[in-house]
């Protein structure tokens, strides 16, 4: 422990038994190498949609929806990202919110999961030649015109704030289309025949929708077992009215079928508030029967004839889709680069010989734990260390980036006194929402730990962590140690509205407490600072400093943790001074 300074202890996990939290290894003890928390496409996992899963189908491989529409954890492609927002009307803004910044993410409406039996029964009804939900090949109409792809590869992406993305991949929030688009579409398709979808949905059309909130989403109505959230980060959708985007109702009436199947009454309730309240006269219960209703019609299954129909359909349209492959009207070639994904029969052979994976014990659960044991150890539970949420768009987030590699652990390692240093420990994590883990992946905000902690820690060389030679050690304590850190936004953060109905102000904050070492913090901030420089965070560091009473100057507080920084990655610390093991292990 740092000299003078006695930091607070929690005791959440005294009676808990001892576990071991390093899941994330691979036989020979190494971590596993995932997605980077600082990726900028980062996405919420798809939580609750349908797995991507070979259905049996009356219709012969060659003829059928691939069951492969998308590789897992990977994200839209630039140009696709480019077209959702030159398409909208909001620039790129979320369609909930109205917030515009680097927590704003590209959201599909029909999901990007969508089991393939249900691909090719929409590929009828809609009279489509093939549809795919996954863009990033640019193939969402792969035997098609090249015209129509370039068009509809926008149309079932809008954009979304993070936290709004991962409640509505997880079922917490309904957008449906108006009760008249919906009747519309029923008044079409009631002859039971198929029809251009498209003819009904006007390219550069803006639509209106409903957004519906899941009770318990609901303005003051606490998390279950928890206080409301912090101020200045409360949900507001009794604010929320008529809504605005491209995205076309087809897809969201599905969408928000898929939510209303799993409790229609729960729905009913939500909808009959929601339109009470904007004045809008309809029957709620009529409503969602009617999106209910045109789900299964869409979604049936294709009439015994419609395989040899869309056969001639898919032939007819790959040959006009030949024409067209060598030069668009500007003169440059349209052929991939790259090669293409493979589809059809050999994209079902390729899923039928995936990676082999190492089999898991019987009764292990799926995915790690991590963020269920950082939940254990942090005050706040398993909520928001800043919103103080407990809902599913709350996410682990690294502080020492996972994309540091061993070399540079091993030397944090041995200034930190630890035998080891394993990013992927409950120690590195914090809860944080999803748009604001994505702020602090971007480079938005900052945690600063209290000013004289980094003081002692700049005078010292070797500071150890709680007195422990690893942090599994430290994990298996009856307590652990508790530190205050404060937090900033940088200056190119837009602020939120004072009315705004989702805001998020970080200058309502007082100190939070983690038991995230500030050794961790001081080496995630330095890091930022080696790219952004100290004038971004300075004004909103001296401001929480005159605020507080606190007899600091910001700009020296963050020299000294980019000092800090520089010393853990550019030098190892003196070899008198290391854990005998760490002297061993130590290759620099």
């Amino acid at each position: 422990m740092v000299d003078g300074f006695k930091p607070r202890r929690s005791n959440r996990l005294k009676h808990l038994p001892k576990v071991d939290y390093c899941e994330n290894k691979t036989a020979d003890g190494k971590r596993k190498r995932g997605a980077l928390d600082e990726e900028d496409e980062y996405t919420p996992s798809r939580e609750g949609t349908p797995e991507n899963q070979r259905i049996p189908t009356r219709a012969p491989e060659n003829q059928r929806s691939p069951s492969r529409r998308v590789i897992r954890k990977t994200c839209i492609t630039r140009s696709s990202r480019q077209r959702a927002i030159d398409a909208s009307q909001n620039e790129g803004a979320c369609i909930i919110s109205g917030i515009k910044d680097k927590s704003v993410q590209q959201c599909h409406v029909l999901p990007r999961a969508t089991k393939p039996d249900v691909l090719t029964a929409l590929e009828w009804w809609w009279d489509i030649k093939e549809l795919s939900v996954d863009s990033r090949h640019n193939q969402v109409f792969r035997a098609s015109s090249f015209q129509d792809a370039c068009r509809y590869a926008w149309t079932y992406l809008h954009t979304v704030r993070a936290d709004l993305h991962a409640l509505w991949d997880r079922g917490y929030i309904a957008i449906m289309p108006m009760p008249d688009v919906t009747k519309e579409y029923l008044a079409k398709w009631q002859d039971g025949d198929r029809h251009k979808v498209l003819e009904d949905s006007d390219e550069a059309k803006i639509h209106e929708y409903c957004v519906i909130p899941h009770p318990d989403l609901v303005a003051g109505a606490p998390a279950p077992g928890n206080s409301p959230i912090c101020e200045g980060f409360t949900y507001r959708f009794d604010k929320v009215g008529i809504i605005r985007s491209h995205a076309k109702p087809h897809f969201m009436a599905l969408n928000a079928a898929m939510k209303l199947k799993e409790n229609k009454e729960l729905w009913v309730e939500a909808l009959t508030a929601f339109c009470k309240r904007i004045e809008l006269e309809v029957d709620a219960s009529s409503f969602v029967e009617d999106v209910l209703t045109l789900s299964d019609v869409w979604t049936a299954p294709p009439p015994g004839d419609a395989e040899l129909i869309m056969k001639e359909e898919k032939e007819q349209a790959a040959e006009e889709a030949s024409s067209l492959l060598d030069t668009v009207s500007t003169g440059e070639a349209v052929t991939p680069k790259h090669p293409k994904a493979p589809v059809g029969p050999e994209a079902l052979d390729q899923d039928k010989h995936p990676k082999a994976k190492a089999p898991k014990p019987e009764g292990e659960p799926c995915g790690s734990n991590l963020k269920l044991y950082a939940a254990h150890l942090a005050p706040t539970g398993s909520r928001c260390l800043l919103s103080l949420q407990d809902d599913k768009s709350v996410q682990g987030c690294h502080v020492v980036p996972r994309r540091t590699d061993d070399r540079r652990c091993a030397r944090v390692a041995a200034w930190w006194g630890l035998d080891e240093f394993d990013v992927d420990s409950p120690f590195n994590i914090f809860l944080l929402r999803a748009d604001i883990h994505c702020l602090w992946d971007q480079g938005h905000l900052m945690f600063v730990p209290e000013p004289h902690i980094i003081d002692s820690y700049l005078a010292r060389s070797v500071v150890p962590i709680g007195g422990a030679s690893s942090l599994a050690e430290l994990f298996a304590a009856s307590d652990v140690p508790v530190y205050r850190y404060c937090v900033v936004a940088h200056r190119d953060l837009p602020d939120t509205e004072e009315k705004a109905a989702f805001p998020r102000d970080v200058k309502t904050l007082a100190y939070v407490e983690s038991p995230v070492p500030p050794q961790f913090v001081i080496y995630n901030a330095g890091l930022m600072l080696s790219k952004s420089g100290l004038e971004g965070f300075r004004m909103a560091l001296d401001a929480f400093y005159k605020r507080h009473g606190i007899d600091y100057e910001a700009i020296d507080v963050l020299r000294n943790m980019l000092a800090l920084f520089q010393r853990y990655t550019n030098k190892k610390p003196d070899s008198t001074l290391l854990h005998p093991i760490t002297q061993g292990d130590l290759s620099l």
